[in-house]
């Protein structure tokens, strides 16, 4: 196995890891006045322990030459099935482009929480339900556009055999690949314009500016214009003596913790993925930063969890409460073994001398 293979599967062990415990501290510690919102917090917890697991399952590899860019899952270092593969890397593209829906959601709801809507008042329960079922449609639909835009197809092999299989020891049965291939050559050297692929970017492209045109960044789009708007209405009320300080406390704490949580994906996963994808539709190729990119994105499930521990005051000393503990028990049983064999020395020194006077 790889040193990158190793990373990913440390990497997906942590990620499951640490949102279990957050999962176990928003159950367990949360304050309450947090309400339903600990249902989404459990949920993108969630979210990130399967893609952890299927990070694990798959093990995929990046690979970019000139306006390719695929990912590779090998048979044999994936822990599934070999007819599982494509399927099981098409859904991996999924939660890729489906994790900012599940931000998106999160600060629809902090403002609506901030602001006292009446949607939150009246029909809480469908608004939950609404927002759980947002991210999964829009899965589906990532689902279903990775699987008939970029899936594999004869030029594809192709430029698998040329750039790749003649520098490793492997066969073409054996990598399972999904991902753009803008300008594709075919045997004789000719190049087409691959319109499925171009047309499959271009929906999963920018939303923010062009409304029609795009998926992944109406999440964007939302996590901007409702993460500002939430910042505005929390400055605002905390000037104002309507409000307790301790409610006020908690939203800007959830509101922080939530911000970090969005930047995470955005460094590691979004912002690497746009440069190698504009890069390949520009011709050109960044193999180190398509080598990096999928050791950073089985990093985003592991470290996400990190801002809710440091930010939210009620987790934070959870955690600290449970270290102090450890710290006194390992320092008591330090103490007490001390004592015990300063006990036992004692009694050592006091037989010895008792055995000495008898003999005199």
């Amino acid at each position: 196995m790889c040193p990158r293979s190793i990373f990913q599967q440390i990497s997906a062990v942590i990620g499951v890891l640490s949102n279990i415990l957050l999962v176990i501290l928003i159950i367990k510690k949360s304050p309450k006045t947090l309400g339903s919102y600990k249902i989404l917090m459990i949920y993108i917890s969630c979210f990130e322990i399967l893609y952890s697991i299927l990070n694990a399952l798959v093990v995929p590899k990046m690979f970019s030459q000139n306006s390719g860019a695929l990912i590779f899952v090998f048979a044999k270092e994936a822990l599934l099935p070999k007819s599982f593969l494509l399927p099981a890397n098409v859904l991996y593209c999924t939660f890729f482009g489906s994790s900012m829906a599940l931000f998106a959601i999160h600060f629809i709801y902090r403002y609506l929480a901030v602001t006292g809507s009446n949607l939150i008042k009246n029909h809480n329960r469908k608004v939950i339900i609404f927002l759980l079922l947002f991210p999964l449609s829009f899965g589906f639909f990532w689902y279903l556009l990775s699987h008939f835009t970029l899936g594999p197809f004869e030029e594809g092999d192709l430029f698998v055999r040329k750039y790749y299989l003649v520098d490793h020891d492997i066969q073409l049965s054996e990598i399972h690949y999904v991902g753009y291939y803008f300008y594709p050559e075919d045997a004789y050297g000719n190049t087409t314009m691959n319109w499925k692929c171009i047309v499959g970017c271009a929906i999963e492209a920018s939303f923010i500016l062009i409304q029609s045109s795009s998926l992944q960044n109406v999440s964007f789009g939302i996590i901007f214009y409702y993460g500002y708007k939430c910042y505005r209405h929390t400055k605002s009320a905390s000037k104002k003596f309507t409000t307790s300080s301790s409610h006020i406390s908690l939203q800007t704490q959830l509101f922080y913790a939530l911000v970090f949580q969005t930047v995470i994906p955005v460094f590691l996963m979004h912002i690497p993925s746009t440069i190698s994808i504009s890069a390949a539709f520009s011709n050109i190729s960044f193999e180190s930063l398509s080598q990096m990119l999928a050791c950073t994105i089985s990093l985003y499930p592991a470290l996400d969890p990190l801002p809710n521990f440091f930010i939210i005051k009620s987790y934070r000393l959870a955690i600290l409460g449970f270290f102090k503990r450890v710290a006194y028990f390992i320092v008591c049983r330090k103490a007490n073994t001390t004592n015990i064999i300063k006990v036992q020395t004692r009694n050592e020194l006091f037989m010895s001398n008792a055995s000495r006077t008898i003999m005199t």
